[in-house]
């Protein structure tokens, strides 16, 4: 890293810059990944680029996914697929590069569900444990808690005025009132670990325990503390399911109710 830094400084900036563009003009011409990093590896064979400046271009492109996003006319499947494969074929490092493929898979999936057309995924590629209907598209799975609301009783106080009259000696008569209350809290119970998703028929969730419903008994949606509140028809407390960004599903969601 310390390397890196110093050698970063004899850079050049604008073959850096040149290389970031290629990747960006060629994926969004051609639709094809491996045409994409072919044209930009020739530029850097012509201008010879260092391996420094390569990894640099590779980078820039990788965190200006959200840019790179904007310049499309509208994104399709292909569009997402390439990007996975563009991003995967700059080999970054195991951490880099989950947090980049993780990015882009949520832009790609908010977009394209804004646009209408929410992604499908290969029911092969991502088994769950569901018989799924005729016609029925997977359009989300990520792994999540199934959190449940517990109530505890952490004390028990007494009140109420009491006295005592003395018989005789050593021997006392109590009388009054006593009121017993009990002081109860609320917790979060996060054991429960599964997979929640989503389909154009229904949502649900699989796990120790499990829900599933049609998605034209789902209420409304939001954020609360404990994560995504999902509200049913005819339910009067909410599912909860907690997992660590809820804008791709939500955005799903909002597709599939206006469809």
């Amino acid at each position: 890293m310390f390397l890196d830094n110093i050698f970063g400084l004899f850079a050049n900036d604008k073959l850096v810059n040149d290389f970031q563009n290629i990747l960006f003009n060629e994926l969004v011409q051609k639709h094809d990944a491996s045409i994409a990093l072919s044209k930009a590896m020739y530029f850097a064979e012509q201008n010879n680029m260092s391996g420094l400046e390569i990894k640099r271009g590779k980078l820039k492109f990788a965190q200006g996914i959200e840019s790179f996003m904007e310049r499309l006319n509208g994104i399709s499947a292909r569009d997402m697929e390439e990007l996975v494969n563009l991003i995967k074929s700059f080999r970054l490092g195991e951490n880099e590069e989950q947090e980049t493929l993780k990015l882009a898979l949520k832009k790609c999936l908010i977009l394209m569900a804004q646009q209408g057309t929410p992604y499908e995924f290969d029911k092969n590629e991502i088994p769950l444990s569901i018989v799924y209907k005729n016609g029925e598209k997977l359009y989300y799975a990520h792994s999540a808690i199934n959190v449940k609301k517990r109530k505890k009783t952490v004390g028990a106080y007494f009140s109420g005025p009491v006295g005592s009259i003395q018989i005789c000696k050593g021997l006392k008569y109590r009388v009054g009132s006593m009121n017993v209350s009990r002081k109860t809290v609320e917790s979060y119970d996060t054991s429960d670990k599964g997979i929640f998703y989503i389909t154009n028929m229904r949502i649900g969730y699989l796990g120790n325990t499990q829900f599933s419903f049609d998605l034209k008994k789902l209420v409304s949606i939001q954020n609360g503390e404990a994560g995504l509140l999902i509200y049913k028809q005819g339910r009067e407390n909410p599912f909860m399911v907690a997992f660590d960004d809820y804008d791709a599903p939500c955005s799903i969601l909002s597709c599939l109710l206006n469809q």
